[in-house]
């Protein structure tokens, strides 16, 4: 690729963002001018940075965060966070951004850190300097019927707990009618103050990421009361499980297997819609997490974060790097976890 000689700001209103993110097979929701909109919008700490790179004919863009530290007196950026893909957005998927030219313009500015996740390959060739950090996150691919998917690859066992929630009563429902998003937005708001998640979204954030068209609420009742609930984005035939929450109170949901229900549920449906796949994420080093996703059989796929770091940032970042690796109790609901900034 020959070395682009131009990068400017670009906005999420230009319609050239729009229109690469319509055009583009390989595009992903988090990659969204939607999606930087909720961000900048409800995080004030988050500023866009969002970068439009010329290359002879072939623009792409890079969507950034910065984040400042220190008073702003030092800052980081980072691909658009809370998700799980990221990295340049182009019509034809196969750019890969000029690494050097990026980080080169972010040594002048006080930067700590650009992290960016992409599923995409690169060399440390790209990256001038930078390292590369993998975990891995779990694929269900949509390959075959559900009910030869749940029969092939669900363990024995998960079969037998999905099969109770069939069989007690657990009722599923993938519509966003506002009674129910309103519920869900209410457990949502428990759960993260129960479990004082990093990143807390606020009530408002939440009925503005439901009123996303490329937004879907799955929630399972049982007993008519409101037992689980997992919010997923839909682009390009891909769907991606990213806000999971539980009712750990409801013992009697629980016994029901309404979580293994759910996403059992959620497969089908987009099994029956003709989507090639459903992310669900990494656990970072969750194990209770693992466990529940691995008896789905799923496919586990790298997820690749390149990251230029100032020399004296180094070593807090691959510190944080190997705290992330090891193993953790279960301090999230059963979902999809996500890295916080």
């Amino acid at each position: 690729m020959k070395p682009v000689r131009n990068i400017e700001p670009i906005n999420h209103t230009d319609p050239l963002w729009r229109t690469l993110y319509e055009e583009s097979p390989h595009a992903h929701f988090f990659q969204s001018p939607d999606w930087s909109r909720i961000l900048t919008t409800h995080f004030g700490r988050f500023v866009p940075k969002h970068l439009l790179f010329g290359n002879n004919g072939n623009p792409y863009i890079l969507p950034l965060i910065e984040i400042h530290h220190c008073k702003g007196l030092l800052k980081s950026f980072c691909s658009l966070p809370l998700g799980s893909v990221g990295g340049a957005l182009t019509r034809d998927g196969r750019t890969t951004p000029d690494y050097a030219a990026l980080f080169k313009s972010l040594r002048k500015n006080n930067v700590l850190k650009c992290a960016l996740v992409s599923d995409a390959v690169a060399g440390n060739a790209d990256l001038q300097g930078g390292i590369i950090t993998v975990l891995d996150k779990a694929v269900m691919p949509l390959d075959m019927p559900y009910a030869t998917m749940e029969a092939k690859r669900f363990s024995a066992n998960k079969r037998k707990l999905v099969h109770r929630g069939r069989n007690r009563g657990v009722i599923v429902s993938a519509e966003k009618f506002p009674g129910i998003c309103e519920e869900y937005c209410a457990l949502q708001q428990r759960v993260q103050k129960e479990k004082n998640w990093k990143t807390a979204f606020s009530s408002d954030c939440m009925r503005d990421i439901l009123a996303l068209a490329e937004a879907r609420l799955f929630t399972a009742r049982h007993q008519d009361k409101l037992a689980c609930g997992v919010l997923c984005f839909e682009h390009n035939q891909r769907a991606t499980a990213w806000q999971a929450v539980l009712d750990r109170s409801n013992s009697e949901a629980l016994h029901a297997q309404a979580m293994n229900f759910l996403y059992a549920s959620i497969f089908k449906y987009y099994c029956e819609r003709e989507y090639t796949e459903v992310d669900l994420g990494a656990s970072l080093g969750i194990e209770s997490l693992e466990q529940f996703k691995n008896g789905f059989g799923l496919a586990i796929r790298p997820q690749k974060t390149y990251a230029w770091l100032h020399p004296l940032y180094a070593p807090y970042y691959r510190a944080v790097q190997r705290k992330m690796r090891v193993k953790k109790p279960d301090e999230a609901p059963l979902g999809n976890a996500k890295t916080n900034p």
